[in-house]
């Protein structure tokens, strides 16, 4: 244990509002977590740091404190930003980041947590131009402010106040549009997508927090913290990697729903062409060490960066050993057998999947409008190869 005497800076760690440990950076530049000495087993941060006296020690800050903060290179630009500002603390942008870090909180010794601005996401789903009410909210959790041209960078930025996540275009509407329809194809296949509110302008979409549970925040955390990865490393692994450690982590009662519901995500992601299906885009919540399960399915999005069937699109992770969306023949059967799935099983699913979206193509196109109209064409093409080629895997 770290004695706390070469602590350089620390901050107190919270758990639904409840003291439960310190964070603190060591002379050595390792950051240390120490529990309470009275703290409530229940009150863990981390399915990986069970309440224990021995403290943990990470050469850079723990995944699970990291995973809350910006992907890069947001990341990087706003620690940048705050060094030029004169504000070197390790945890300066940790202090304003953890309003999205389900149930714990990080905050200094002296500081409260701020209460949410609900006026301003009101005004955001009423503007005409929710872009640059967008922009305000998303600043008050990663200061200082972004142009909103760096806020692209994250193809759709996200933030978050006490009821809901924000979901927000940069540009034309078109990304959100293609996420849109990502999810109405979703929901024709059968999985359980979160309640969609369109802001006026159509260019913000909100979704009701899936961290809010009966007896306070969900304990959330993503699959490339629980493997102990920097957000860095989240296309470095494979599906059936991902799918053990998932099994591993929730109840013996519940892993051949998870294992069946990871398939099926994996191939909803092939039909679509989304390749951000990677480890920080799959979540697991939880109230107790018990009740473990899969967060929902949000954040879909078929990649048109090129044209429809350009090899150089790839999934985020690999396939029984191929990060392609051209499988080989039998591939499919292969992940089904390690995901413990029979044949028949595997089959069925991947022919509803390939469905839904044709089903679901009518409804799409009596929706779409002058402006959406040639994006929706556009991503037919895709969804017409990612089908075929679900089939021929097989």
């Amino acid at each position: 244990m770290h004695e706390r005497s070469n602590s350089i800076v620390s901050r107190r760690v919270l758990v639904n509002a409840t003291p439960v440990g310190t964070l603190e950076q060591v002379a050595s530049g390792h950051f240390v977590f120490t529990y309470d000495r009275d703290c409530d087993p229940a009150n863990f941060v981390s399915l990986l740091m069970p309440v224990r006296l021995a403290s943990y020690s990470w050469h850079d800050l723990h995944p699970v404190f990291a995973a809350c903060l910006p992907a890069e290179p947001v990341r990087g630009l706003l620690q940048e930003q705050l060094i030029r500002a004169g504000n070197k603390d390790p945890f300066a942008l940790l202090d304003r980041c953890t309003v999205t870090a389900g149930r714990w909180q990080v905050l200094h010794s002296a500081a409260k947590p701020a209460p949410p601005d609900r006026q301003a996401t009101a005004e955001l789903m009423e503007a005409t131009d929710s872009r640059t009410y967008f922009q305000s909210l998303y600043a008050q959790q990663y200061t200082p402010t972004l142009p909103l041209s760096t806020l692209s960078l994250q193809r759709l930025a996200v933030a978050m106040d006490e009821r809901y996540l924000y979901r927000a275009d940069p540009g034309a509407g078109s990304e959100i549009y293609n996420e849109h329809c990502c999810a109405a194809i979703a929901q024709r296949a059968g999985f359980d997508i979160p309640e969609v509110v369109w802001s006026a302008d159509r260019r913000v979409m909100r979704l009701p927090r899936y961290d809010a549970g009966p007896k306070g925040r969900l304990g959330v955390e993503d699959l490339c913290a629980l493997q102990g990865l920097p957000a860095s490393g989240r296309y470095t692994t494979s599906m059936e990697r991902m799918v053990s450690v998932t099994a591993a982590l929730v109840a013996p009662v519940r892993r051949r729903a998870i294992r069946r519901e990871l398939f099926r995500r994996t191939v909803l992601a092939h039909l679509l062409g989304d390749t951000e299906r990677h480890l920080k885009s799959y979540e697991l919540c939880y109230q107790t060490i018990d009740d473990v399960a899969l967060g929902p399915l949000i954040g879909l999005c078929t990649d048109w960066s090129a044209p429809p069937g350009d090899p150089s699109l790839k999934p985020a992770l690999s396939v029984v050993d191929q990060r392609s969306f051209v499988l080989k023949k039998g591939s499919w059967r292969r992940f089904a057998a390690h995901c413990s799935l029979a044949d028949r099983e595997a089959s069925a699913i991947i022919d509803w999947v390939s469905n839904a979206w044709a089903a679901e193509q009518q409804a799409l196109r009596e929706a779409a409008t002058e402006l959406t109209r040639p994006w929706l064409r556009r991503l037919e093409e895709y969804w017409a190869i990612g089908a075929q080629r679900l089939r021929t895997a097989y």
